[in-house]
C-alpha cells in the first residue's frame, strides 16, 4: 500500500477522544498491518502523549504542529485537518478517530483522483447540502442562495494525492476556514462545500463503503454500503452506540486495547447490524458522549 494513513489528534491524552483514535488504529493495524500511519497532533497532545506513555505513539508516528495559542481546543482540531496537507508527504487517506477499519485499504492506491470523498451521511450527491450544513453555512457567512444542491461531501475520509491541485485546495480550504471560524461557526464542512463550489469542484466522489456512515436516523442510506464497508464512522457528535460504547469505554477507563476490547474490535461490523437496537440496549450500557467534527 503506497497510500499513507494519516489521523489528527487534539487531546488530553486520557480523554475519550484518545481511546477513540486507539480503537480505530486497532482495527487499521489488524487488517493493514504494513501502511504507514501517522498522527498529527498539536505541541501540546504530544507532550501529553509522551507523559502518559500512551499506546498511540506505538501505533502511529507522530506529526506535531505547533498551533497558534489564540485557538481553542475545538479550533485547534480544525486547524490540524485544514492544514494537513502540507503536515504530510506522500498520498494519504485521512480518517477522522470515530471510524473503525473493517477490512484492507490497499485499494485505495487506485483512485484516480486528486482529492475523493463520501458523501455526507451517505446521501445521493443530486441531494445537495443536509439542512444543518445550510444553516451553518448562513451563520458563518459562506451561504450563496440558489446552492443548495451543492455536492457535500463528508470530510470524515478523505483521499489527498501530493498534487499542486491538492494543495492549493487546502490552502484555500484553511483561509475560508478561518473566516468562518471568525464568525463562530469551526465546523470544518461549510467551509469544505465552500471551497469545492469556488475552485471549480475538484472533489470526486468516493464510494461509500470508503465512509459508512451509521446513524438510526439514516439507515437507508449507509445500509447499501454496510456488508461491503471498508470504512465505518459512528459520528461520536450523537453519542456512542450501546454496544460501541463497551469496547470504547474500555479502552479509556484501560489506557490501551487488552485482550477483550481487541477481540470484540475484530468484529467492527457488527456494530452497523446492531446499531438499529442501540437506543435500547443503550439504557442498560450507557456510553460516554463526546463531539466530533
Amino acid at each position: 500500500m503506497q497510500t499513507k494513513i494519516a489521523y489528527a489528534l487534539v487531546s488530553s491524552g486520557d480523554d475519550i477522544y484518545a481511546a477513540m483514535l486507539l480503537v480505530s488504529l486497532h482495527t487499521l493495524r489488524v487488517r493493514n498491518p504494513q501502511a504507514e500511519v501517522l498522527v498529527v497532533m498539536d505541541e501540546t497532545t504530544h507532550q501529553r502523549l509522551e507523559e502518559l506513555h500512551s499506546p498511540i505513539l506505538s501505533y502511529a508516528t507522530p506529526v506535531v504542529v505547533r498551533i497558534p495559542p489564540e485557538y481553542g481546543k475545538v479550533q485547534r482540531s480544525r486547524y490540524l485537518k485544514t492544514t494537513m496537507r502540507e503536515r504530510v508527504q506522500g498520498d494519504f487517506l485521512f480518517l477522522d478517530g470515530d471510524t473503525l477499519v473493517s477490512d484492507s485499504l490497499v485499494d485505495i492506491d487506485d483512485v484516480k483522483a486528486d482529492i475523493a470523498m463520501v458523501t455526507d451521511l451517505n446521501r445521493p450527491i443530486e441531494m445537495g447540502r443536509i439542512e444543518y450544513g445550510i444553516k451553518m453555512a448562513k451563520k458563518a457567512g459562506l451561504f450563496v442562495e440558489g446552492t443548495e444542491k451543492e455536492p457535500y461531501f463528508n470530510s470524515g475520509v478523505m483521499f489527498v494525492r501530493d498534487t499542486k491541485l491538492a494543495h492549493d485546495f487546502f490552502r484555500k480550504w484553511h483561509e475560508t476556514w478561518k473566516w468562518s471560524s471568525g464568525n463562530g461557526v469551526h465546523l470544518d464542512q461549510p467551509p469544505l462545500c465552500e471551497t469545492n463550489r469556488t475552485m471549480g469542484h475538484p472533489i470526486q466522489e468516493l464510494s461509500g463503503i470508503w465512509n459508512c456512515q451509521y446513524r438510526f436516523l439514516n439507515y437507508r442510506y449507509y445500509e447499501p454500503y454496510a456488508k461491503k464497508a471498508k470504512i465505518l464512522h459512528y459520528y461520536t457528535t450523537f453519542g456512542l452506540g450501546a454496544f460501541l460504547s463497551v469496547l470504547v469505554n474500555r479502552v479509556h477507563a484501560k489506557g490501551r486495547v487488552d485482550a477483550i476490547a481487541a477481540a470484540i474490535a475484530r468484529w467492527p461490523r457488527l456494530f452497523v447490524r446492531v446499531h438499529k437496537i442501540s437506543k435500547a440496549v443503550r439504557r442498560l450500557l450507557p456510553g460516554k458522549r463526546g463531539s466530533a467534527g
